[in-house]
């Protein structure tokens, strides 16, 4: 190619970014984001909850980062929960996932947290599978919760995605000679794109995770209530999704009545 038709063809493409710097995967402490780590022991289960006030100097895990910018922006506390079979929470039977179980779990813990009849205002929010369970919990302690959220999950694309989750699991690296290794390929292999979250978040998925049952990739597992709860919850109700088109026929009828609020994070 002549420098003729280069300088031609460049003129009509966005600048060259700058090169990037070598990123830093080391391990980044919990106690960075939040200021407060308890455990609250119920039926002799123990659950670890993090917790991040907005006046605090300091900066679950996974909610890390996003906490610090929430309560940057709002006063407010971030709670975050290691729901059973996650982290440092410990119970009597880890295999006990049910939707039933893990929504009567988080239903104890705002109770104990919280005084019902003097209670601030509890904006709920889930992520993914944890989503579905936000519902559930919203519909359950209803007279708690002020708003919720719930982050990338429809149903049908949810049980499109369970389908090959076994495949997905199996791909997955099954040991790292570091956690900075560790952090590395979840970060190149696109399962985290923010590398600070990643670097606080890696300790929750290198641990030696329980047993889980042989169907738990099934989509008997998923909550087929989920959209139906939703939709029908009466807070103020908001829907974070990556792509439109995971938009299926039910949410669509509802965003266009104005059931929920939508927004779409490319």
């Amino acid at each position: 190619m002549s420098n003729l038709r280069k300088q031609i063809l460049s003129k009509s493409l966005p600048p060259i970014g700058p090169s990037s710097s070598i990123r830093n995967y080391t391990l980044i402490e919990w106690n960075i984001y939040f200021n407060d780590k308890r455990y609250i022991t119920m039926d002799k289960n123990t659950f670890c909850l993090y917790s991040r006030n907005t006046n605090d100097n300091l900066s679950p895990i996974f909610w890390a980062v996003l906490s610090q910018a929430v309560t940057n922006l709002l006063q407010c506390q971030c709670i975050a929960i290691d729901i059973r079979g996650h982290e440092e929470t410990k119970t009597t039977d880890e295999n006990d996932l049910s939707i039933e179980t893990l929504t009567n779990n988080v239903c104890q813990i705002l109770h104990n947290l919280f005084n019902e009849d003097n209670i601030s205002s509890i904006f709920l929010i889930g992520h993914s599978m944890g989503g579905a369970l936000a519902v559930y919990i919203a519909k359950e302690c209803s007279s708690m919760i002020n708003a919720l959220c719930v982050i990338d999950v429809v149903e049908s694309s949810a049980l499109e995605s369970l389908n090959s989750m076994q495949c997905f699991l199996s791909s997955r690296s099954k040991q790292f000679s570091t956690q900075e290794k560790a952090i590395e390929y979840i970060v190149r292999s696109g399962q985290v794109r923010n590398v600070e979250s990643a670097c606080v978040s890696i300790v929750g998925q290198i641990q030696p995770m329980i047993n889980t049952p042989s169907n738990e990739t099934d989509s008997s597992i998923f909550p087929t209530a989920y959209q139906t709860y939703f939709l029908s919850c009466k807070s103020p109700k908001l829907l974070l999704l990556a792509d439109v088109d995971r938009l299926d026929r039910d949410l669509t009828v509802g965003q266009m009545q104005g059931k929920f609020q939508m927004h779409v994070v490319p």
